[in-house]
């Protein structure tokens, strides 16, 4: 059975998200409404996006070294985010909209799993309500696809 460790991982946009929402938080955060934590596959870039939102919301500095004193994370490591490669802080939408598109694919592979288990389990029930969630997460994907 593929578990969420097992799928190919592509973080690049994540990363980016994360390494914009230090450059120009005010344009990111915006955009970072898009995407929850649990669409992240590095836990870190959702940390680091929500410590630049409660940042800037309360009128404190943000950059590398503040964030990385609130998050644990070393500032090299956010510093790297930020430069290499330059993400390009216009771009912070369709950052987001990357993240969040490639969750609702990993969920969609993880539901197909959990369907098949219920299928072998013999349980309608399950099978009913897992089928009803991937033909909800069809339709997102869908609406997904159109706007990229």
């Amino acid at each position: 059975m593929t578990e969420l460790a097992d799928l190919p991982v592509d973080t690049a946009a994540e990363r980016a998200l994360a390494g914009v929402a230090l450059l120009d938080p005010r344009r990111v955060l915006a955009a970072s409404v898009l995407v929850s934590a649990s669409d992240f596959v590095d836990s870190r870039h959702a940390v680091v996006l929500d410590a630049v939102r409660q940042r800037f919301a309360a009128g404190l500095p943000v950059d590398a070294i503040t964030i990385a004193d609130a998050t644990g994370i070393d500032p090299a490591e956010l510093q790297a985010w930020m430069y290499a490669p330059l993400p390009a802080v216009t771009c912070a939408g369709q950052y987001a909209a990357i993240v969040r598109r490639r969750a609702r694919w990993r969920r969609a592979l993880l539901l197909t799993n959990e369907i098949i288990d219920a299928v072998l389990r013999n349980d309608r029930h399950d099978l009913l309500r897992l089928a009803g969630e991937l033909s909800g997460l069809a339709g997102d994907l869908e609406a997904l696809e159109r706007t990229a």
